[in-house]
């Protein structure tokens, strides 16, 4: 898999490593590229993130296992090992403050881990009945996920449970995406259908 950003280029492959370089300036213009080492994984990487604020970066790999690292072009410290997942971690992502990382996993479950402690300060070990596949951040409170099944929950962080629950789709869920007034949920499916969710109303807008 490959991503490109404005400001970081970084892939992972299904190696035991990630690689990426810094191959743009703040003003989108290609620079001379910034190598960085290859930070080695044990087992195959499932899913990445970066932090918002630092040069911090989460990965994910298929035994659940979550590694927390500072990374420099001079070399790379492991800040976490995080091991509490049953199961393959199938996504994970920042809060957009850069202090809680949330993870979702084959086993089911939906955690919230304190990167300040390495602490879990919230988890919901049930929180689909089927393998969770994606998860996204909409909003400062809010949540969203989807699993093997097609379902979409969506997640409120200060109530610490699910407050909409859409199944909208028959087959996995394969990523999502919010509407710039925040009021629509994109949604994608191994069905081959993209689906639109009214958040306010907390019904189907549109499918195709």
């Amino acid at each position: 898999c490959v991503f490109l950003f404005l400001e970081n280029r970084r892939t992972f492959d299904c190696s035991s490593s990630v690689k990426f370089s810094n191959g743009f300036s703040t003003t989108g213009i290609m620079q001379q590229d910034i190598e960085y080492e290859e930070i080695k994984l044990e087992e195959q990487p499932m899913c990445l993130d970066f932090h918002p604020q630092q040069k911090v970066l989460a990965e994910g790999d298929i035994t659940g296992t979550i590694f927390v690292s500072r990374y420099s072009p001079e070399g790379h410290q492991l800040i976490h090992r995080l091991s509490f997942l049953k199961d393959s971690c199938r996504d994970l992502k920042f809060d957009s403050n850069g202090r809680y990382l949330y993870s979702v996993s084959t086993d089911m479950s939906l955690t919230a881990t304190d990167l300040n402690t390495a602490e879990i300060v919230a988890r919901e070990a049930s929180a689909h009945s089927s393998a969770i596949n994606c998860l996204k951040q909409i909003g400062e409170y809010s949540l969203v996920t989807g699993d093997d099944d097609g379902v979409v929950k969506i997640w409120d962080v200060r109530q610490r449970g699910c407050v909409r629950e859409f199944e909208e789709n028959e087959d996995f869920i394969s990523d999502t995406a919010l509407s710039p007034d925040g009021k629509l949920l994109l949604v994608t499916s191994g069905d081959g259908t993209l689906v639109v969710l009214n958040l306010n109303k907390g019904e189907l807008e549109a499918a195709s």
